[in-house]
């Protein structure tokens, strides 16, 4: 007889305690791994989402002047013409070495155009990737698809009593209203925004881009060096990250993490606990044997 046929023996006889411990042990690492797959999984969902959110890095040419505003008031100053961006410039940013950091790139040009007697802003995009970015914009209307198709803030469309479907002239171009950006709150509302190119044209800006802003993926996002390498691509800009929405990401990831390790930890001591009551119990059955 050997030692394992004494404790297969011993096992046998006590099968409710085994049982008992078994299911224990097993229904503790199914915990622990559902727990740690859940939390991943929620990780996931959260950067997909929070990356969706809306761009963490924009890019805008350098200029030697403070802003002279706030709260949406802005105060009279003297302005120097700003050197803005060409766009045939814009692929350096997927050549820097974290490249696979980057999510949307969106582009956008800038300009105040004469509509209907008024002075009003202009920004050109592309709605292909800046509807998905912009995820909090809800669209009275269908999104702009053609080059001809226009994208009007409410405060604009009210102050210009533009509708659905309107047509409006800029430059050699009709446009057409196909939808009114319900109130943001943001610069947005008073914006008329149009196709990327088209704008361009219309504002006189062939090939330039006023800003850019850059969507980065939050796993693992070195955002500082992101930073850091698209400033080195382009030395005449001025490239800052809005950190506030990169620490929103992390800190959330961080507290499902630590909740979930939290929440391991319990149950590994519970299992570990589990375990250590019954071979103390056993222990104590066989202490006269034992010869304690």
């Amino acid at each position: 007889m050997k030692l394992y046929h004494i404790s297969y023996s011993n096992l046998k006889r006590r099968k409710g305690k085994v049982i008992f411990l078994v299911l224990g042990l097993v229904l503790g690492i199914a915990t622990i791994v559902t727990l740690l797959s859940i939390t991943e999984s929620m990780t996931r969902d959260i950067e997909e989402r929070l990356d969706r959110f809306g761009a963490n890095i924009v890019m805008v040419p350098k200029s030697e002047n403070l802003a002279l505003s706030y709260g949406g008031i802005t105060v009279g100053g003297v302005n120097y013409a700003v050197q803005e961006f060409a766009e045939k410039d814009l692929g350096g940013i997927r050549e820097i070495e974290n490249r696979e950091n980057l999510g949307a790139v969106a582009p956008k040009v800038l300009g105040a155009a004469q509509v209907m007697g008024r002075q009003v802003l202009m920004m050109g995009v592309d709605f292909a990737v800046e509807l998905p970015l912009k995820t909090w914009w809800h669209l009275d209307g269908a999104a702009p698809a053609a080059s001809g198709d226009l994208l009007v803030g409410a405060e604009a469309a009210a102050a210009l009593h533009l509708a659905l479907g309107d047509t409006l002239p800029l430059g050699s171009r009709t446009f057409t209203v196909t939808a009114i950006l319900q109130p943001t709150g943001a610069a947005e509302d008073g914006m008329i925004i149009g196709d990327l190119h088209a704008v361009q044209e219309v504002l006189g800006k062939k090939g330039i881009v006023s800003l850019v802003e850059i969507a980065a993926f939050c796993r693992d996002c070195p955002i500082t060096e992101l930073v850091l390498q698209i400033a080195e691509k382009f030395p005449n800009a001025k490239v800052t990250a809005l950190r506030q929405a990169v620490m929103a990401k992390m800190q959330s990831i961080e507290l499902f993490k630590a909740f979930s390790y939290g929440v391991a930890g319990l149950v590994i001591f519970i299992g570990s606990l589990l375990v250590f009551v019954t071979m103390m119990g056993a222990v104590n059955e066989r202490t006269r044997e034992i010869g304690i």
